[in-house]
């Protein structure tokens, strides 16, 4: 810094000192209004003015802002300051000196601003005039401006002085500026922080319920990615199938598919899923990690423009269960369709073979008056009509329409009837043992259901060795010791086959229904749940014993009758009990009904015959002091069933007594229940003396 000629030195030093001082505490302060204060009073020290000004350079808008203003001494901060008021007065670069000094960085000191052509008069009174230029590296960005009303008012040493403090406050501004952008800088870092940080936070909250969702849902879900790397499986894909991958790709997933579902499922999958936003459906076959297939339901959903995902969304459900449930549910449908066939066919039958053993046990009866030889014919017929009966009642017990008629049976005798027809059913690569002790006590059982056990587990055993081999069957008497007396406790009856055996896992679910270890539709899985069934019904105990290898063998344990007797049969008394009793025959086969009325009639009873429900009712209501018996069908046509019309007939006369018949009962589990409770029940095909002894008692 050159100083003039003729300057006070004196003077020079204490304003540089107080720009000194000023300047170390301008470089302090960052707020826009203390360093705008700061300015002010440091003016008022060193200069004298009557108006004063920071104003800086707003390149967009061609304009002088200004930062700090002063009138006589009294500060005025930029923020106070009206702008509006500033740009009306054309405080533009380039304009008046002020504007002059902005465009060329250069200072101006003019001693009587009338004579300078570039002052631009905003108050008439002013007379001098000093303006120098805010440089920071070489660049201005403002100016520092005085005037008062005296001319020829500032020197050099004033010129010196305004420059050396527009340096400092260049540099405070520039400072103030960078904190400003720094602090701004800082503020907005903060907010993206926060913002970050919030938006972390919601992720992981969306991806801690994506995880909830997908973890606990039994369906699996895999996303694959365009070059078919699977980026997301929960854990139940490992569930469906039993597999579990370090990296697991879609072709690997491909590669379980079942080969006829792989060439036309997949391919129609893939094709389908093409377009954004498709959804397709499929069910195919896939092995799971024992080699078993297993059906699996296949959505897939084309993801690829949400950008959360961005890829093919599989969901895989395993159907196999419920496909097995859907296949019982039709294999049972069959089941009930052929019983319901066997159950009518069976109904047909027992009312034929009832007029055929019927008419043949009443010529049994007067076969003094026959010859000899008619009367083993007749003998013969009769024989054959049982045997057919036996036939009728094993084909409504496999249709569940037989109503189960337990009583004393010797297991040896209903094992011997069976040797043949079993023989028959296993085939010349079977053998079959008997090894039957002797003597046995009697069980109380159903004959037919006794011999459908038999049969099942017999059947069973041929099964489990397919190339033949032999079966044992073994009865024998159980004893219990209690410490003092031993007492025969039950009857046991076994079966045995050399066939491959069965593990743990199948033994614990043998007696399930539809449970079966054969091929598709090679067995129905309802054998052995149909013998647990009669056994338990019967108080007896069924187990098992068998391992892979070494065959099989069923044991049963049926409780002894040892002091069980059958009831006393009651001889029929024909009219004694009641003379010339009215009998109401409710029978829809004619033939039949007009063989119970000769039979009925012979021996003294008045028999009225009726056809269907109808016409019973009208009858009983005609006739209702005459009749003493109702003797009914179960199943008759009408609006009512036998047990329904006896339920009628006696609310309106107590007295009235009830013999029902039944070979064949149709959808009426209820009165399956109480016929099995009945005593008054006659079980067709029956012969001419059970019907007169069940009247007879009925009577009684």
């Amino acid at each position: 810094m050159t100083v003039p000629p003729a300057v006070d030195t004196q003077l020079l030093l204490e304003k540089m000192l107080v720009i000194h001082r000023a300047g170390s505490r301008l470089q302090q302060l960052a707020l826009p209004q203390e360093l705008a204060q700061a300015i002010i009073a440091v003016l008022e020290e060193i200069v004298l003015y009557e108006h004063g000004a920071v104003l800086l350079v707003d390149a967009p808008s061609g304009l002088l802002l200004p930062f700090a203003l002063s009138e006589q001494g009294q500060g005025r901060s930029f923020v106070e300051s009206d702008k509006a008021y500033v740009r009306s007065q054309g405080v533009r670069i380039g304009r008046g000196i002020t504007g002059w000094v902005a465009e060329h960085g250069v200072s101006v000191r003019a001693g009587d601003v009338r004579a300078d052509p570039r002052y631009i008069s905003l108050r008439d009174d002013i007379r001098s005039e000093l303006c120098v230029p805010l440089r920071v590296r070489e660049r201005t960005i403002g100016v520092l401006n005085v005037e008062t009303t005296q001319p020829d008012a500032y020197s050099a040493i004033d010129q010196i002085v305004l420059e050396t403090i527009a340096a400092q406050i260049a540099i405070a501004i520039q400072n103030a500026d960078m904190y400003r952008q720094v602090t701004n800088y800082s503020r907005e870092l903060q907010q993206q922080n926060a913002e970050l940080v919030r938006t972390e936070q919601r992720l992981r909250q969306n991806e801690i319920k994506f995880r909830a969702l997908t973890e606990h849902v039994s369906d699996a879900i895999a996303i694959v990615a365009d070059d078919g790397q699977i980026v997301f499986e929960n854990s139940a894909i490992h569930d469906v199938l039993g597999y579990t991958w370090d990296t697991t790709t879609v072709d690997a997933l491909t590669a379980l598919v079942h080969p006829d579902d792989r060439m036309y499922g997949v391919a129609s999958l893939i094709e389908a899923l093409q377009a954004p936003g498709a959804m397709q459906k499929a069910s195919l076959r896939m092995q799971d990690q024992q080699g078993c297939w297993r059906w699996i339901d296949l959505v897939g959903y084309n993801l690829r423009h949400v950008a959360a995902v961005q890829g093919i969304m599989l969901n895989l459900r395993d159907s196999t269960a419920r496909r097995r449930l859907e296949e019982q549910l039709l294999q049972s449908q069959k089941l009930e369709a052929i019983g319901r066939l066997a159950g009518g066919i069976a109904h047909d039958f027992n009312n034929i073979l009832g007029v055929i053993i019927g008419y043949s046990d009443v010529m049994v009866q007067e076969r003094a008056a026959l010859r000899a030889d008619h009367r083993e014919y007749i003998d013969q017929i009769l024989q054959a009509g049982l045997r057919a009966a036996d036939i009728t009642r094993q084909l409504l017990s496999f249709s569940r329409q037989q109503v189960p008629q337990p009583k004393l049976n010797d297991i040896n005798e209903a094992l011997r009837m069976m040797a043949t027809m079993q023989a028959r059913l296993l085939g010349e690569a079977y053998h079959i043992e008997y090894r039957l002790a002797e003597p046995l006590p009697p069980i109380r059982i159903d004959q037919i259901q006794l011999q459908q056990i038999v049969l099942n587990l017999v059947l069973n055993a041929r099964d489990a060795m397919p190339d033949g081999g032999r079966i044992v069957v073994e009865t024998a008497p159980e004893y219990r010791y209690d410490g003092r007396n031993t007492s025969l406790e039950s009857v046991v009856l076994s079966v045995a086959d050399q066939g491959h055996g069965i593990d743990a896992a199948t033994r614990s679910r043998i007696f399930e229904p539809f449970f079966t270890t054969k091929a598709e539709g090679q067995g129905t899985g309802l054998g052995l749940s149909i013998v647990y069934g009669i056994v338990s019904a019967s108080h007896g105990t069924i187990d098992v014993e068998s391992a892979p290898s070494r065959g099989t063998r069923f044991v049963i344990r049926l409780p002894a009758a040892v002091h069980q007797e059958e009831p006393a049969m009651v001889a029929p008394r024909l009219n004694s009990a009641r003379p010339s009793a009215v009998v109401l025959l409710v029978e829809d086969d004619p033939w039949l009904a007009t063989l119970l009325r000769r039979v009925l009639g012979r021996q003294g009873y008045h028999v009225v015959v009726c056809s269907d429900a109808r016409e019973a009712r009208e009858l009983a209501a005609a006739q209702l002091q005459q009749i003493d018996l109702l003797l009914t069908d179960v199943t008759i046509p009408g609006d009512m069933n036998g047990m329904q019309l006896a339920e009628y007939v006696q609310q309106h006369d107590p007295t009235v007594r009830v013999l029902y018949m039944s070979g064949y009962i149709d959808n009426m589990p209820e009165q399956r229940e109480s016929l099995v409770a009945d005593a008054r029940l006659l079980q067709k095909p029956f012969s001419a003396d059970e019907l007169l002894q069940a009247v007879a008692t009925a009577l009684a």
